[in-house]
């Protein structure tokens, strides 16, 4: 659908984003092909993400026993399209969140994500004052430079080399939902449903072949569960192996996530970048 229809590409959107993010072929095709899977599974109506707690076919079960205060408005409430960098290309690293914090619909990704490489640009180590956009950058740049054969580059957490991971990557989230609560933390019921219902389809339509997990224990051990694994090694900071989904195998690097505390007090995914580009340096990933 184009803007002349007056559908997915709307100009009210495009000032969301950054510059020449609409006019890449990864737009073009892979998101326009999320957001025609997303319409057939009854989530998207034109540009619009309708709440996943109406229109998820798991949405009465994963609410269910929610206090009111806890949905999202309609217009936070939908499914967020992923992330997608200008330089990313299929076979490159997918860095999966848990979910969103308090936020969602179907550009939440595209807007947030803008705001972060646009502070990482400027030097900014919190952008929006998170640590996730430092860490996750910086994970994605070592998988991203691992891929091409180059030099894995330090320091751990700089913020250019952070936007060139952003940009070189894409990025989803295994819990599409986001309660209003303290860190918009997953009920149970969210965590069972939502990765086995959508995050295989998902991946065959962005056709990454590494996956970068944020968060070692719970989000981890889920992706874990939802194929074949093998290989698989373990140690405080990172785990790697690898996972059959469908009829694709993808190599997974879980690591710490960018809000946890490492053992010694320090941020806990500086421990996991180190432990990721030893780990990388020994074996880089397959093309």
């Amino acid at each position: 659908m184009t803007e002349s229809e007056g559908g997915w590409e709307t100009g009210a959107y495009r000032g969301d984003f950054p510059e020449g993010v609409w006019e890449t072929a990864a737009y073009q095709g892979t998101a326009g092909a999320l957001r025609e899977y997303y319409a057939e599974r009854g989530l998207v109506e034109g540009t619009r993400a309708l709440p996943l707690y109406e229109a998820c076919r798991c949405g009465t079960a994963c609410w269910r026993g929610e206090p009111k205060a806890a949905f999202q408005p309609p217009e936070r409430a939908g499914i967020p399209l992923p992330w997608i960098g200008t330089d990313y290309r299929a076979g490159g690293v997918c860095v999966t969140g848990i979910n969103m914090k308090d936020y969602g619909g179907i550009f939440a990704h595209w807007a947030l994500t803008g705001a972060y490489i646009e502070g990482l640009e400027r030097g900014k180590r919190r952008p929006k004052g998170s640590p996730l956009p430092l860490a996750a950058g910086c994970y994605a740049h070592a998988v991203a430079c691992a891929l091409r054969g180059e030099p894995l580059q330090q320091p751990v957490d700089d913020p250019l080399l952070a936007a060139q991971g952003w940009r070189a990557s894409c990025h989803l989230e295994l819990v599409k939902c986001s309660p209003r609560r303290e860190r918009s933390n997953p009920n149970a019921a969210m965590w069972t449903n939502c990765s086995p219902l959508y995050l295989a389809d998902e991946l065959a339509r962005l056709e990454p072949g590494v996956l970068v997990v944020l968060g070692i224990d719970d989000a981890t051990e889920r992706v874990r569960r939802l194929g074949r694994e093998r290989l698989w090694k373990a140690s405080p900071y990172l785990e790697r192996g690898e996972i059959e989904l469908g009829d694709r195998t993808f190599e997974v690097f879980g690591v710490q996530h960018p809000s946890a505390r490492g053992r010694d007090g320090r941020a806990g995914w500086k421990h996991s970048y180190a432990a990721l580009v030893e780990a990388l340096r020994e074996a880089a990933p397959s093309t």
